[in-house]
């Protein structure tokens, strides 16, 4: 009788367990399609001011799509196709890594603007991180973005 009542209660303790594994806290697996390309040419201070990024080079709309633009700094040759970007949504959180591919050909250094877009994101407040995809992980930005209210 022992036997029983304890095996049943196993089968129950590991039921539940399985059960809970499976339950998250957060919006789950989301469907985000992300976009994420590097703007052709190096910035100079001017251009920095007139693409609105004057200060930190960085900033963002977040109304259907989320558009991030944002700066990394490279060599100055080539001044295209530096970078190989990838997007991940996990949680609250948008990761985004980014590698310098290009080789060193000259003795510059620039801002290059690089343009992330996100499509379905069902929250109103994500946590915006780009880092480096290299491993020293270096982080460029660790940024809180919020979706605009209806009408703005």
């Amino acid at each position: 009788m022992k036997r029983i009542v304890l095996s049943i209660l196993v089968s129950a303790m590991a039921a539940v367990l399985v059960t809970c594994s499976e339950k998250s806290t957060g919006p789950g697996n989301q469907d985000v399609g992300a976009k994420l390309y590097q703007i052709k040419g190096c910035l100079s201070s001017a251009k920095l001011a007139i693409a609105g990024l004057p200060d930190s080079c960085f900033g963002y709309r977040f109304g259907d799509t989320l558009v991030v633009e944002f700066c990394l700094t490279g060599n100055c040759c080539p001044d295209s196709n530096r970078f190989t970007l990838t997007g991940e949504t996990r949680g609250d959180t948008i990761f985004v890594a980014a590698a310098d591919t290009a080789e060193r050909l000259c003795y510059c250094i620039c801002d290059y603007r690089v343009r992330a877009e996100f499509t379905n994101l069902v929250l109103n407040h994500y946590r915006f991180i780009c880092r480096r995809s290299d491993d020293s992980g270096k982080v460029y930005y660790d940024e809180a973005v919020y979706r605009a209210p209806a009408g703005e």
